[in-house]
């Protein structure tokens, strides 16, 4: 004796079953998450902070030396110099190990009325004492005439290391989400495809979704394309009718499918009718049949193409609702 499900549009308050759900392929999301804590969590310690006169131009002034001790860390450096009034100068900096060798160079302009900071980050080479070098070239007046200096330029620079780098932390964390997500949306909801495909009636729809299913939870997603001619109207809301019989054609399932009935865009001829996905519990491998019955209001007009697909052994990240329990 066969059992009937027989549905209307409402919830029928059944879950999924147990063995549909796991947790196990959400474990990719450890590894974008393990990088955003690595994120807030890192923070830079300083080094040193530098005050350094230059009080005339063309004269090196040297700083008070500094240890970058792992070539791995990465080295900020944040600078500010003044300017004395109504000037513009240009500000050589140069990087030296304990040997005066000049590790990298670097040129800044600046003026009275700015703020002349900035920043730059580097890796060191190899560790060791490092010092910065200072010097202060073709100073001018607001005229753009050469010109002495009236005070000395002040550059205050504070260093701090790193040992990770927060902008490859960032990267890394979107693009290992954007992955795992990718990886997930293949895992969940999809499960194995058993039918698939457009048809241009309700009884070659009929013949498409005849075939073997395996037990577990299957997804059906229903969808259509009509053209319809001019001051045609039907309501939004719509109601597709799905009959499932077994392999002996007894009915085992009978229900509505809410679907929505809508213009592709406002110049367009062409509405399209989307049914939400369904759900079903298969308690055993079968040989089914899925019988669907399009909108009565939509019989004047002949479909496009009607789309099914049909999914089995579907897997849940958490628990849900489903139409039916089927008991071929």
């Amino acid at each position: 004796m066969q059992q009937t499900a027989s549905a209307s549009s409402t919830g029928s308050g059944l879950k999924a079953p147990v063995s549909s759900l796991t947790l196990r392929p959400l474990s990719v999301l450890l590894i974008p998450v393990g990088l955003l804590v690595a994120t807030f969590f890192d923070r830079p310690s300083t080094i040193t902070n530098l005050s350094v006169q230059v009080p005339r131009a063309d004269q090196p002034v040297v700083s008070k030396p500094f240890e970058l001790p792992n070539t791995n860390h990465r080295v900020t450096v944040r600078y500010q110099f003044s300017v004395p009034a109504k000037t513009f100068v240009f500000l050589s900096t140069e990087l030296i190990d304990d040997k005066g060798v000049v590790q990298f160079q670097y040129d800044r302009e600046g003026q009275s009325r700015s703020k002349n900071d900035g920043f730059l980050e580097f890796r060191p080479n190899k560790p060791g004492r490092f010092r910065f070098r200072f010097e202060v070239y073709l100073p001018k007046d607001e005229l753009a005439q050469p010109t002495q200096l009236t005070a000395p330029v002040v550059v205050d620079s504070a260093i701090t290391k790193d040992p990770f780098d927060s902008g490859a932390l960032v990267y890394g964390f979107w693009s290992t989400l954007i992955v795992s997500l990718l990886y997930l949306s293949q895992v969940y909801f999809r499960g194995d495809l058993q039918c698939s495909g457009w048809c241009t009636s309700e009884s070659e729809l009929k013949r498409a979704t005849r075939g073997e299913y395996r037990s577990g939870l299957l997804r059906v997603r229903l969808r259509g394309s009509y053209e319809v001619p001019d001051r045609w109207y039907a309501p939004e809301h719509q109601a597709i009718q799905m009959e499932i019989r077994n392999g002996l054609g007894c009915l085992i399932f009978q229900g509505t499918i809410p679907c929505r009935f809508t213009r592709d865009s406002e110049d367009s001829d062409t509405y399209t009718l989307c049914a939400e996905p369904q759900l079903f519990d298969l308690t055993r491998d079968s040989f089914l049949r899925f019988d669907v019955s399009l909108p009565t209001v939509l019989n004047n007009l002949d479909p496009e193409r009607i789309g099914i697909q049909i999914c089995d052994r579907v897997i849940l990240p958490w628990n849900q609702d489903i139409r039916a329990r089927l008991n071929p």
